[in-house]
């Protein structure tokens, strides 16, 4: 199986490179044993603390749309915003360290 069709060529680059003997990698498990001596990078416990940016009011109501975790879908649902708007909100927001993407979903990362 390839990650791209022999026929597309914007896979080009993706297929020389596994035809050149490239590994595949597809998580850090496999990243782990490929490189074992790659470390976790330091914590940053010594960084001081930065103060959240303040939460717009489309942004409130998206954060109240999210309890353990919200699709794209449930959110326009739920927010009632627009595609642009709903999409520029959700990026401020991460870019603000207040939500994250997991796993298909939009998670909380902080509470206030």
């Amino acid at each position: 199986m390839l990650p791209w069709s022999v026929f597309h060529e914007p896979g080009a680059g993706c297929l020389a490179l596994l035809r050149d003997g490239a590994t595949p990698i597809t998580d850090l498990d496999e990243l782990s044993a490929h490189f074992p001596d790659l470390s976790a990078p330091p914590a940053l416990a010594s960084a001081p603390a930065v103060a959240a940016p303040p939460v717009s009011v489309p942004g409130r109501r998206l954060l109240a749309c999210i309890d353990d975790g919200a699709t794209l879908d449930e959110l326009q649902h739920g927010s009632g915003l627009a595609t642009e708007a709903l999409l520029a909100t959700l990026m401020d927001l991460e870019l603000g360290g207040w939500l994250c993407r997991a796993e298909g979903r939009y998670r909380r990362l902080r509470r206030g």
